[in-house]
Parts: C-alpha cells; structure tokens; sequence
C-alpha cells in the first residue's frame, strides 16, 4: 500500500474489499479492480476500524474520534456524538448492529443507532474514574453457550499506572455489567473462535482453558 504506515486494524466488507487502518489515514483494496487505493480519509491516524451488515466503515482514530463511511470509503462524517474522548483504540460490531468502542483513557462506548449518538458502559467505572482507562482491545462472542449471545470482551491497559486493575473484562449484557476475568495485565489484543476459545495478546499469547 502506498504510502501507508503504521498498520493497524483491518475490515472488510459486503463486496469483499479490504479497508486497512494506517497512520496515514484509511486505505481500500477493491476486490473488484484487484488493486489498492487510497480513501477519503487521507492524513489521520486511524487506529480501528469495523464494518456493518448495511455496509457502513466506521474508522476509529487518534485525535479525531470515530467518522462513518457510507459509500465504501468515499466520503466519510464524524460520528462522536456524546463521545467523549477523541482517541478511539479499538471498535466491534455485534449481531444486533450494536457498536462498541474502545477509547484512550475513556472506557467502552456503545451505541445503539449507527453511531450517531454514544453512551459510556465502561468497565471500571465502579472502581475508578472512567476518565483513567484505556481499552485497547475489544471481541465479541456471538455464540456464548454460558451467557446469551453477544459477549463483549474488553483488554486494558496500564490502569493507572500499575497493572493491579488490567487485563480482560466480559459482559454478559452488553454492557451493563462487567466481569474481571482471571487474566491481568496489559492486553494489545483479543480474538474469540467459532468453538469459544478466548486468546489474547499480552507479551505472548493466552488462552482460556475451556470454550466460554
């Protein structure tokens, strides 16, 4: 790709083109003319990016918030309403649409209606000021045999200063409450398979040692 640096999240969406998040902004391999390309979001330090089932991007970035593209990169609108931190590390989509996002020293955000307006159901907010966390990582487990489906997975960082509080949070109910996994530290990042493993990234790679 280039001039892109820094990658740092992908997304693909219903025609199978490739968006990837760089320190120079959003970049798209089109499928169908088998070549990369810049977007319309040039000179921004996206770090996270997802995609919907109505085909909307929505890029994630360092300083700017979240911005939504309807016309598969083209164009692209801010979309922070009620969200208040500008640093967006890491975002997800869930079956319902529902969009979580993960920010710099901000908690968890959720939105309910495509990004136009944002509510913090963050993690630690019973422990600490919500102001002090840094979600760099978010899953989901759309196929929870415990709990119902749609279980968030939240890693933090550096809580703090100290890594007493971080590691891996769930929620069972989107967001309303949180669970302190067993696992501490901080976490870069968080994938769940189709059996329910739980892995995540933090100076190698854990496991949960049954399915969730």
């Amino acid at each position: 790709v280039t001039n892109a640096y820094g990658v740092w999240d992908f997304a693909v969406n219903l025609r199978g083109d490739v968006f990837v998040a760089t320190d120079a902004g959003v970049f798209r391999y089109s499928a169908k003319d088998d070549e990369w390309g810049p977007t319309g979001l040039v000179e921004a330090a996206v770090r996270a990016l997802a995609s919907n089932s109505s085909d909307d991007i929505f890029a994630g970035t360092f300083g700017s918030g979240i911005l939504r593209s309807s016309d598969g990169g083209q164009n692209w609108t801010e979309v922070n309403s009620g969200l208040t931190p500008v640093s967006v590390l890491s975002l997800v989509v869930n079956a319902n649409g529902d969009i979580f996002a993960g920010t710099a020293f901000g908690g968890v955000y959720r939105s309910t209606d495509n990004g136009e307006n944002w509510n913090n159901v963050s993690p630690l907010s019973v422990l600490r000021p919500a102001v002090f966390q840094t979600i760099g990582a978010l899953a989901i487990d759309s196929s929870n045999v415990i709990y119902s489906s749609n279980v968030i997975y939240a890693g933090t960082r550096n809580f703090l200063g100290t890594n007493t509080l971080s590691g891996i949070y769930y929620s069972p109910n989107e967001g309303q409450n949180w669970i302190k996994s067993a696992l501490s530290g901080d976490v870069e990042t968080i994938v769940v398979d189709d059996s329910g493993f739980v892995y995540a990234s933090r100076r190698g790679v854990s496991r949960t040692t049954h399915p969730s």
